[in-house]
């Protein structure tokens, strides 16, 4: 299995939960809307892929270590990407925004917004402070 695949095995087993809780429709299931992306627009569904794991990343990050140890397990067990392996691409991910100063991407906006909304009280004041100036660049450039 590839790493693409491993991703969506990942987003599907950690968005089982949430797709019951709510009732979502079949054909609006993640994997579903995904399928229709590759056949259409393949750039599209890997960017839409990236994005579904950055907001799994978000909504996890309070997860203690013990949790994420079985998780993964569970995870490793399905074939997919581990909770552990893509915080470390989220991280890397990040590092690459600040090392370079901007957002070049909506997958790197939603990665900087992501950290910002939901873990900017375990950033320094001065890492919280980069980014957000990095994101107000960025979105004035959009005009």
């Amino acid at each position: 299995m590839d790493q693409y695949e491993r991703d969506k095995a990942f987003v599907d087993y950690m968005m089982k939960d949430l797709i019951l809780a709510i009732g979502l429709p079949a054909d609006l299931h993640p994997l579903a809307v995904l399928a229709r992306d590759e056949l259409k627009a393949p750039a599209r569904a890997r960017q839409g892929l990236r994005m579904a794991i950055n907001d799994i990343v978000e909504d996890t990050s309070d997860r203690d270590p013990e949790s994420v140890r079985l998780t993964d397990q569970q995870l490793r067990l399905v074939g997919a990407s581990t909770l552990t392996e893509v915080r470390a691409r989220y991280s890397r991910g990040l590092a690459r925004v600040e090392k370079r100063g901007s957002i070049k991407s909506e997958v790197e906006l939603y990665l900087v917004k992501g950290v910002l909304d939901g873990a900017a009280d375990a950033l320094s004041p001065e890492r919280r402070d980069r980014l957000q100036s990095i994101l107000s660049i960025y979105e004035k450039s959009l005009g």
